[in-house]
């Protein structure tokens, strides 16, 4: 399988992940089935509409004693590892750990949440190690968690209720504020939207929606992904529209 450090000549990424990061990558896109039972495929394509098919993701699970383990491998289309985010979550649906492994952008970041609910965060980049804590707020959640917890959080949802949720950037070493709401349910097909609480993070983050089948499964997202779309010789951030394909039962 081709180098990371070689993507990077290439132009898939302008930065070099640390040896052990990307020999970690690598492990994971060479053994898939050590990080659990896959669930399902996505495959993320811009969310305009226009171009190609640009990445897929699998979601796979492990249970462990402590919690629910996720991992999201994102590759490009011709299978080459590009993201790699991790979470574990408590059987009661809190977060208690996440980490990140960024090819296109060489970052490498952890997030550990305290019994009282204090995050930490730091992320390596360019050699250059930043950390930061933030107090107990609102439920924290990253992408492997974000879906479960509008299942868990349907009924309530579905009765009109809004949510507010933290999603957590490691790159900026802190959470944001979104708003979770339903915006339409249908037979076949549930809804919802969520959007930044603050109206300047808004002017920069599109809304996302989430849209769920029948038995409360995901059958597409729409909003910012983890990897980067090269335009014009730079990576720029990424609107998709996620499609997903379940591996088996659900």
């Amino acid at each position: 399988m081709m180098s990371l450090q070689l993507l990077a000549l290439l132009g898939c990424g302008p930065a070099m992940l640390p040896a052990d990061a990307e020999a970690r990558l690598l492990l994971a896109a060479q053994e898939p089935d050590a990080l659990g039972e896959r669930i399902y495929e996505g495959r993320v394509a811009r969310r305009d509409g226009e171009g190609l098919e640009l990445f897929r993701y699998e979601r796979r699970i492990l249970d462990l004693e402590e919690g629910l383990f996720a991992s999201h491998l994102t590759r490009s289309v011709s299978g080459e590892p590009v993201v790699l985010h991790q979470a574990l979550q408590s059987w009661d649906h809190q977060l208690l750990s996440f980490e990140e492994i960024h090819a296109q952008t060489g970052l490498v970041g952890q997030l550990w949440v305290a019994s009282d609910g204090t995050a930490s965060f730091e992320s390596t980049q360019d050699g250059r190690t930043k950390t930061r804590q933030e107090r107990p707020g609102e439920p924290l959640h990253v992408g492997p968690t974000l879906f479960g917890y509008v299942q868990v959080n349907w009924a309530s949802l579905l009765d009109g209720a809004s949510h507010r949720v933290r999603f957590a950037v490691l790159e900026d070493l802190r959470s944001y504020d979104f708003d979770l709401v339903l915006v339409d349910a249908q037979p076949e097909e549930t809804t919802f939207e969520m959007r930044a609480s603050n109206p300047v993070v808004a002017l920069g983050v599109p809304t996302m929606r989430l849209v769920f089948d029948s038995d409360q499964e995901i059958l597409r997202y729409s909003g910012l992904v983890p990897p980067l779309e090269e335009l014009d010789g730079r990576l720029d951030k990424l609107d998709a529209t996620v499609t997903y394909t379940f591996a088996g039962a659900r």
